[in-house]
């Protein structure tokens, strides 16, 4: 899989880094670590709404000691945006385009949002420094800069992304209803309990009475039952497979980042996966 990737690549250096063209867009991409055997499956690391594959360069670090880890970044994300381009709603970034992008690169529940006025209760303060990822962050300074920068100007994409997530996510949906994808593949979900990071941001809110009483209580209401609903979605994943299980992130790992706080136990699920393909 991974020579048919480079195949198709316009420019890739000797660091695994390069650029793919799909559909006249440049696809950043970055390949670590080598596989046994040609049968041993390869590591495809996504990113989720707003990441980029910098935040992601400690696990792929990690697993790239014993499998071929790719990471991307998706159109309009990090090194993935053309420079002086912005995405437009002619270039919908809907769930069925993220799959179609993904399948190229392969062969070369909740539905409301949260409230619009929420990130004003952190004022000037830094997120990273209120939920506590700036403390926790295991990966190194130059890392964490990157991951910052790369981060920069993506709000475009992410309105774009958001305004057909439901719609898109479910024909999506739809299309997999009923159906184990999976089969018996290992199928692993970790939890990581984001009502908890978004609760740091509105008790600092609160106790520096940061933004309007409005935004507070809308956020307060939709922290009520957060993680309630954000459990009841996350599960619904473990019918795609007759032989998956749920796991808790623990402690500083309950965050939407626990990948840059916790990557080893992203790792050794991704390693109890690996165990269950190598048996069949």
């Amino acid at each position: 899989m991974a020579s048919t990737m480079f195949q198709t690549s316009h420019s890739f250096g000797n660091d695994g880094t390069g650029l793919v063209l799909i559909d006249q867009r440049s696809i950043f991409m970055c390949a670590a670590g080598t596989r046994a055997s040609s049968a041993q499956p390869a590591i495809i690391i996504e990113t989720g709404s707003s990441g980029t594959s910098s935040g992601w360069i400690a696990v792929q670090r990690l697993l790239s000691a014993f499998s071929l880890a790719v990471s991307y970044d998706r159109a309009g994300y990090g090194k993935s945006k053309t420079p002086g381009e912005s995405p437009t709603a002619s270039q919908p970034l809907t769930a069925t385009k993220r799959c179609e992008e993904l399948t190229k690169l392969l062969e070369c529940d909740r539905a409301d949002k949260f409230p619009d006025g929420w990130p004003t209760l952190l004022a000037d303060a830094s997120y990273f420094d209120v939920v506590g990822l700036e403390k926790n962050r295991v990966l190194s300074y130059e890392e964490w800069a990157e991951l910052k920068k790369n981060d920069e100007g993506n709000e475009p994409t992410v309105a774009l992304e958001e305004a057909s997530m439901k719609a898109s996510t479910d024909k999506v949906n739809e299309k997999v209803a009923g159906k184990q994808a999976f089969g018996d593949g290992r199928l692993s979900v970790i939890f990581a309990n984001e009502s908890v990071e978004m609760r740091k941001g509105y008790d600092w809110g609160v106790e520096h009475g940061n933004s309007t009483a409005e935004a507070r209580e809308a956020l307060r209401k939709r922290l009520e039952d957060m993680a309630e609903v954000d459990e009841k979605g996350q599960r619904a994943h473990l019918s795609m497979s007759s032989h998956s299980k749920f796991v808790y992130a623990e402690g500083d790992a309950r965050t939407q980042s626990v990948q840059v706080v916790n990557p080893q136990l992203i790792v050794d699920e991704v390693r109890w996966v690996l165990e269950g393909a190598r048996r069949d």
